[in-house]
């Protein structure tokens, strides 16, 4: 066929495509996207023929024979994907939960080397059995060392940033630690250390119980190609969870706040373009300078491809006043980077407006915006009398209100959560993988026959913490359908509290301002919660995209934190996840539903010191704690690990018991009854970049309590709610994450930075299960699984795109979330002989629709018998098994994996 002069002339001209056929490319659908470069292995910091590169040569830039290389320590290593692809600033998460054995590096390197989830960039090795991926009650992580042998392991990181940070598990022990970190091959610190007086107190739930510490890298301001190689030698067993690389040049003041776009290649509109280099770096906030003046949006932004710049539909009030005099929006919203026909960069925005909505259509709270101004001081949600607008939204998430939780900590009662609740009433809290997302409840239950979550009685309330801009609930038995409770609010952490009245209709509270009762009939139940955030601007699909972020809204601290209400603009960080706690004594974890935003609280008690502390990228941080009858009076606000001295205008606290006299940071009265009075105090208006935000003791022997962090950073992931995947469990990612490369285009067939960068990386089952039941009885009415995480008795439990309901001692079912074919296998294994005792056990669909059946076999103990079959499930079936043994214990396995459609 042949090529239209038209389509030919597009790659012809001066900067279009040079490396693609003209015969074949312009007939092809070629997906917009990045052209990542290739990075060869400098092996101890030579280049292929052998020869050092030198102290001089910088990594990543071409060398004199023309190749460009990275620095690795490891033998027979390949090249890479060049990691400098899309635009960079801030913190970045990866989590590592599985090993992939690469057989070149290890046949040549002389030690097992492995990927870690896959990533080419990053690679662990040792000897003596270690490093292993394991699935246990402290979560899903790769094991480093061993208590009592000292392991020789090494992990190699690659990639653009100048700072990193490590998450990893806490206790006494003195060989959990890194005790070299090498930068480019040069040894730049020692310890990185997991070593406190005590053991952390976020283990043993079956989620991760990582705390998160900085890596010492040395003088790095600029981001450039990097390698780090952590070096773990030591008598100690050492978790490694998630690794974060963070990139911000610290050159200057200026560049402190620029987004980072490397030099780079990339296809657009079908033609190929270089963009990038330092000239095309930027402020992260598009607007920022703006002032209540004249310059207009367009001076900043492409206005043509902007949603929220003026009136959405039925909104009234704007950012863009009389046509020409642009306010900068305040309250946060979506920001992409995308390259023209001409390969210019250009800024689309969808901005959320001066006032939200909510699904009383009244004003709540405070006096509608009606003429924004240049700043904004009120922290709490403003809402206007418009109809709730859909227009700028999209959904993030939507979780069933069984996915709060992980069987309870698989049977610790202690941690009763979402996924256990039953006919009874119950007290309830879980915080999901990313430390933020929380579902609690006061008196709440699973409605019989509504598979709803329902409080059960006058005054007793749901507490859901989120990050976006909307949240939806769901319910279905009592014909409230979708209740659309609020949207276009400020982007950031929202807290929604569902308050069960006097009769059938609830009352709703977000971020403490009240909608008041809303007659919908539902008794506070729900089903289901969908979270939303800014949708993408509508960018020329023929346009690829380099960076896609949220502005957060700009940040106003809380000055009251009762009825569930939070700082403007802060990711939200539950004391549950990343804390680095230390103490002088003992530390538990202790559950509590009505504290701030619901979430569990770690407490300290009789200590002579304590510590919580957190890193992160963020210019300001609160901590929120739990204010006891005995509290301890000389708490002290810390900042990188330093007292912090008292400085006007850089402290917020709720309470107004800063010590200024003492100029350390102090506070200085007890507070009210415990439960009663949660406080915050925090720290503002610091240079932005990584900090360690704390608090800490210096001296007493009283009680404390902590429940949660919140920092203000500038930026956030626009895939926040998008899950990883993992052998055993689909997980929010979780941790700072500021603007990342993981979902960026990067081939002409549309494969993205992810997919590539991760060759090693196996395909799992996109949805599936195998649980375990044991040492039971008589059960009619369904397996109630007590094992569904982790590792137990050297059996995996996985639990993907499901929910397992583990209700009680009478029964349990698991809800399918993925419609599709699976293959189903039911397992029996009699703890006795059965002797003529008679034995049958039945698969049923939604109550009593017959699904497979099953006879005894009388055998002895240990004999087993299977049942398994091929089903068509749908979303929202019910499965169940019902099981009877007349004279012994029993233990079963239920397992299932997702065929396709």
């Amino acid at each position: 066929m042949a090529t239209k002069t038209r389509q030919l002339a597009d790659y012809l001209v001066s900067g279009g495509l040079s490396d693609f056929s003209v015969e074949t490319a312009p007939l092809q659908h070629v997906k917009p996207h990045i052209q990542p470069g290739i990075l060869q292995p400098a092996v101890a910091g030579k280049d292929l023929s052998g020869t050092a590169l030198g102290g001089s040569y910088v990594y990543g830039v071409a060398h004199t024979d023309g190749h460009k290389y990275y620095y690795t320590d490891i033998q027979g290593s390949k090249p890479i994907k060049d990691p400098r692809i899309g635009s960079h600033f801030g913190s970045q998460r990866h989590r590592c939960t599985s090993l992939q054995l690469l057989e070149q590096e290890t046949a040549t390197h002389g030690k097992d080397v492995f990927s870690i989830d896959g990533r080419e960039w990053m690679r662990i090795h040792g000897t003596g059995g270690r490093p292993i991926a394991e699935n246990s009650a402290n979560g899903n992580a790769i094991v480093c060392g061993d208590a009592g042998n000292a392991r020789a392991v090494e992990l190699e990181i690659t990639g653009y940033f100048n700072k990193a940070n490590i998450v990893g598990y806490v206790n006494s022990y003195a060989g959990r630690k890194w005790e070299s970190c090498f930068v480019n091959g040069t040894e730049v610190t020692t310890d990185t250390s997991f070593v406190a007086t005590v053991t952390t107190p976020l283990g043993d739930r079956y989620v991760a119980a990582g705390s998160l510490v900085p890596i010492e890298m040395g003088t790095v301001t600029s981001p450039q190609i990097t390698t780090i190689r952590l070096v773990h030698d030591s008598d100690g067993e050492t978790n490694l969870y998630a690794i974060e690389l963070i990139t911000q040049d610290t050159t200057s003041t200026a560049t402190k706040s620029k987004v980072q776009i490397p030099s780079q290649d990339v296809v657009s509109y079908g033609k190929k373009f270089t963009v990038g280099g330092s000239s095309a770096s930027t402020h992260y906030d598009p607007f920022n300078g703006f002032t209540n003046s004249t310059t207009l949006h367009s001076a900043v932004v492409d206005t043509a491809t902007s949603l929220g710049l003026s009136s959405a539909p039925g909104l009234s009030a704007s950012w863009a006043i009389s046509g020409s005099n642009n306010i900068r929006p305040y309250n946060g919203g979506r920001v992409v980077k995308w390259v023209d026909s001409s390969g210019v960069i250009k800024t689309s925005v969808n901005m959320m407006p001066p006032n939200a909505q909510n699904i009383s259509g009244g004003v709540a709270g405070t006096t509608e915006v009606t003429t924004p101004s240049a700043t904004n001081a009120t922290y709490t949600p403003i809402f206007s009398d418009d109809a709730i607008d859909h227009s700028q939204a999209e959904v993030a998430k939507t979780f069933h209100f069984r996915e709060f939780g992980n069987g309870a900590a698989n049977g610790n009662a202690a941690y009763a959560d979402a996924s256990m609740l039953n006919t009874t009433a119950d007290d309830i809290a879980y915080v999901m993988d990313d430390g933020l997302t929380s579902l609690s409840g006061d008196d709440v239950k699973w409605g019989s026959g509504q598979n709803e979550l329902s409080p059960i009685a006058d005054g007793d309330f749901v507490y859901l913490t989120f990050i976006g801009t909307g949240i939806t609930l769901n319910e279905t038995y009592y014909g409230a359908g979708q209740i659309h409770l609020a949207q276009n609010l400020p982007f950031g952490t929202h807290i929604l509290k569902v308050l069960r009245g006097s009769g059938a209709d609830p009352s709703y509270t977000i971020d403490g301002v009240s909608f008041g009762t809303i007659s919908n009939g539902s008794y506070a139940n729900f089903n289901e919660v969908s979270f939303h955030q800014p949708k993408l601007p509508p960018i020329p699909e023929d346009a690829v995209i380099i960076s896609d972020y949220m502005l957060m809204a700009d940040f106003v601290p809380a000055t009251t934190l009762q009825s569930g209400s939070i700082s403007k603009g802060v990711r939200y960080q539950s004391g549950t996840r990343d804390i680095f706690y230390d103490a002088g004594g003992a530390i538990t974890q202790n559950f509590g539903y009505g504290y701030l935003g619901g979430q569990f609280v770690s407490y300290y008690t009789n200590n002579a010191t304590s510590e919580a502390k957190f890193t992160a990228f963020g210019h300001a941080y609160g901590c929120a704690y739990v204010r006891g009858t005995n509290r301890e009076a000389n708490l002290q606000a810390r900042l990188d690990d330093a007292n912090y001295s008292y400085v006007a205008d850089d402290i917020y606290d709720t309470s107004g018991e800063w010590d200024d006299t003492n100029d350390d940071g102090t506070l200085t009265k007890d507070g009210g009854a415990e439960g009663t009075a949660f406080q915050m105090y925090g720290i503002k208006n610091q240079t932005l970049g990584i900090h360690t935000f704390g608090d800490k003791k210096s001296s007493g022997s009283e009680y404390n309590a902590w429940t949660s962090f919140e920092v203000a950073t500038p930026i956030h992931t626009s895939s926040h709610y998008q899950t990883f995947e993992t052998p055993f469990l689909h997980e929010l990612v979780g941790g700072d994450r500021n603007l990342e490369q993981t979902n960026l285009v990067v081939t002409p067939d549309g494969k993205t930075w992810e997919q590539i960068s991760s060759p090693y990386k196996p395909t799992y089952p996109k949805a599936g299960w195998h649980l375990k039941a044991s040492n039971k009885g008589v059960i009619a009415n369904g397996l109630p699984f007590n094992q569904t995480r982790g590792l137990n008795n050297g059996d995996d439990s996985i639990v993907k795109n499901c929910v397992v309901v583990p209700i009680d001692a009478t029964g349990g079912t698991l809800i399918i979330q993925i419609t599709g074919w699976y293959q189903l296998a039911f397992i029996d294994i009699p703890h006795g002989s059965q002797g003529s005792g008679a034995v049958t056990k039945t698969w049923y669909k939604n109550g009593s629709n017959f699904m497979g059946f099953g006879m005894p076999n009388r055998g002895d103990a240990g004999d087993s018998q299977e049942v398994s079959g091929m089903h068509y499930l749908k979303k929202g079936d019910e499965i169940h098994c019902s099981h009877y043994w007349t004279t012994y214990n029993w233990s079963s396995f239920f397992s299932g994996t997702y065929l396709g459609t």
